[in-house]
């Protein structure tokens, strides 16, 4: 699915209108309906703040059909070396943080980053190791 038909179904099971998602996000009603026709994206922050409002990964609302394709294990070590996880299928950015989709524990803290541009830059590279069936990460 795309990004617009994710955005559009995730929006219908919250039981919102277009105008109530577009005042969640402090955008027009129009604004949400092109996204929702794919004619565009909204601005990295409005995703962030999208993501964390209705609960769901980026991945979840980036692209429906590459989550399907993940690897099935990717070591992910951060910048600081501090932390070595095993991203099962799933990562996402809340703020300035990124979290990794762990086979027992859940959704875990992998990093932090000073803004959430920095943050969702490595969300992306995490997911194109992924999608690439990479074994191994280093931030």
């Amino acid at each position: 699915m795309s990004f617009g038909e994710n955005l559009q179904e995730v929006r219908r099971k919250n039981r919102l209108s277009q105008e109530e998602l577009a005042e969640m996000l402090g955008v027009s009603r129009q604004a949400v309906s092109k996204w929702e026709l794919g004619e565009g994206y909204p601005e990295v922050e409005k995703l962030l703040v999208l993501a964390r409002k209705l609960n769901l990964s980026l991945d979840r609302l980036l692209d429906n059909e590459a989550a399907g394709k993940l690897s099935e294990d990717l070591l992910v070590l951060s910048p600081n070396k501090a932390n070595l996880l095993s991203c099962r299928g799933g990562v996402k950015v809340d703020g300035c943080t990124i979290e990794v989709m762990s086979n027992k524990e859940g959704w875990i803290t992998l990093c932090w980053y000073k803004t959430g541009k920095e943050a969702m830059d490595a969300m992306q590279k995490i997911r194109e190791a992924m999608l690439q069936g990479k074994a191994y990460l280093e931030l």
